[in-house]
């Protein structure tokens, strides 16, 4: 019986951190070019149960026991949100692979989010104030409106050679991005190179949205609400019925 009490706690666990993820992703609805998070690798795993023989430092085995589930590993779905037409020349959307990159105090950080600004000095930023990044280093455009192949290149009023080119990043292996704050990730050790003009395609005046599927993961959610409250129930039963049997053995 003590057995079923564990199992049903460790379902409330896994739903619990389920939920966790799919409460942040509905966060980041409106956050552009947020990637939502999915909890996989939810798997059982035994558990060698010994006998309490009080102060003793080891005690036999006496039995295992398998956990129903346990909170899985989250990973990021990297696929394309959808393209929202802004018209603002400073909105930059990635249309294919790839992620901007942008100097942070911390380094250099990645990101899908292509909301941009000019500072003060001309500089493209993020709105936290963080540099993108060319292919030689922070852009600077000074004044005017800037236009932006499709390629990187950036082109300043009245002038035919580009001022900078963007310079997007592939990172070898995504599942090795850590997410940090302000919608950046950070590559770690992950082999980052840069993508070659030819294989670029940006789109001046949008902006990436989230890809997080909102009815989807609305269901979700209900979804593990119900199983959270069944499985609250049956540690409900489990509880009265060990009870009947103490009562019993008095």
């Amino acid at each position: 019986m003590i057995r079923g009490l564990y199992a049903s706690a460790s379902s409330l666990l896994s739903l619990l951190h389920r939920q966790e993820a799919l409460s942040h992703n509905l966060a980041n609805i409106n956050t552009p070019g947020f990637k939502q998070e999915v909890v996989v690798a939810q798997k059982g795993t035994t558990w060698g149960l010994v006998q309490d023989w009080g102060n003793a430092r080891y005690s036999p085995t006496i039995g295992g026991f398998t956990y129903v589930v346990e909170p899985g590993e989250t990973e990021l779905d990297y696929r394309q949100g959808p393209l929202e037409n802004t018209q603002r020349p400073l909105d930059i959307a990635i249309a294919g692979d790839g992620f901007f990159r942008v100097q942070t105090p911390d380094g250099v950080r990645l990101t899908r989010d292509g909301t941009f600004h000019r500072d003060s000095a001309g500089n493209i930023v993020t709105a936290e104030g963080y540099f993108l990044l060319g292919d030689n280093g922070p852009i600077r455009i000074g004044e005017g409106t800037p236009y932006v192949a499709t390629d990187g290149s950036i082109y300043l009023p009245g002038q035919t050679t580009p001022a900078a080119r963007i310079a997007l990043a592939r990172v070898g292996d995504v599942a090795a991005l850590q997410t940090e704050g302000d919608n950046l990730l950070n590559p770690g050790n992950a082999p980052v190179e840069v993508i070659p003009p030819a294989q670029t395609v940006l789109k001046q005046g949008f902006v990436e949205q989230s890809n997080v599927d909102v009815a989807g993961t609305v269901v979700s959610m209900m979804l593990a609400l119900r199983s959270y409250e069944a499985t609250q129930r049956t540690m409900r039963l489990q509880d009265e019925a060990l009870q009947r049997v103490l009562d019993v053995g008095r």
